[in-house]
């Protein structure tokens, strides 16, 4: 899911509240968590632009539930079985010693 804009109440020409965001327009449809001066937030999704205002524009709205977060894209892989063998090397080894055994000389 992409980032979620916020938006802030305002009231319409009409007299009703409507969804203000600062910027550019939204496309209907776009996810918007509006903040009311006392910090509570409510999620809507825009239905269409109302009217372009100072710094941004007025939207009309319907309330929706708070998206749920993305699943995580992280998959976990066990692997049955015997774990690999290491080996300690005994020895240090010598900076010509370990171009050589690279193939790098």
């Amino acid at each position: 899911m992409s980032t979620i804009q916020t938006g802030a109440w305002r009231t319409g020409a009409d007299g009703t509240f409507k969804v203000f965001i600062r910027g550019c327009e939204q496309q209907a449809g776009t996810t918007v968590e509006v903040i009311s001066l006392t910090g509570k937030s409510t999620y809507t999704v825009i239905t269409g632009t109302y009217c372009k205002g100072s710094g941004g524009h007025l939207y009309t709205f319907k309330y929706a539930r708070k998206p749920e977060p993305a699943p995580s894209s992280t998959n976990t892989i066990k692997l049955d079985g015997p774990q690999p063998k290491t080996k300690a090397i005994e020895r240090e080894v010598s900076f010509e010693e370990l171009n050589k055994a690279l193939g790098l000389d």
